[in-house]
């Protein structure tokens, strides 16, 4: 979203430059939206590493064995995506291991799909290539999880592909 803003602002000043008919109280403006932008999002930012350590807390009063686990593993994880890769692998890797320590196939699989499509997102191709072919069994796969698969499958081929486009281009030029 910052991202987004400033761009938004470059090109408004570019068209200024350009002879637009954007005056200076308009360029005001948006710079004071942008600094609103960029104070709410150090806000959000808290409240969203509040929320997670919130979450951590409530995960320690868990037993390992509880299956109450799996679902705060994945919902941290899901906090982390977009905030820090290395963080959601974590704990998407903490349930991967529980399922693989109780031999609960599906819990394992539905993980490794998980990892699968956080390694896509985060242009790990090799290590979401290697779930998706190697360590998931499609032949025993649960039911439950064949739109999972088909996701994962989806934002890999997805994703290479534009990563594919952006080589090519990049020699082109």
């Amino acid at each position: 979203m910052l991202l987004s803003t400033i761009l938004i602002l470059l090109i408004a000043i570019s068209c200024d430059a350009q002879g637009a008919s954007e005056s200076s109280e308009d360029i005001v403006s948006t710079l004071e939206n942008l600094d609103e932008v960029i104070e709410q999002r150090q806000s959000n930012v808290r409240m969203h590493l509040d929320n997670i350590e919130r979450m951590k807390r409530a995960r320690e009063t868990l037993s390992e064995s509880s299956s109450e686990l799996f679902e705060l593993n994945y919902m941290i994880a899901d906090l982390y995506e977009s905030f820090q890769f290395d963080s959601a692998l974590y704990f998407l890797n903490r349930n991967y291991e529980l399922a693989r320590q109780r031999s609960l196939k599906g819990q394992r699989d539905a993980a490794l799909l998980r990892m699968a499509h956080l390694y896509s997102t985060a242009g790990h191709y090799f290590e979401a290539a290697e779930i998706l072919d190697q360590r998931i069994d499609t032949t025993h796969l649960d039911s439950t999880l064949w739109g999972s698969y088909y996701l994962s499958q989806r934002r890999f081929h997805s994703e290479m592909r534009e990563y594919s486009k952006n080589v090519q281009q990049k020699r082109e030029s």
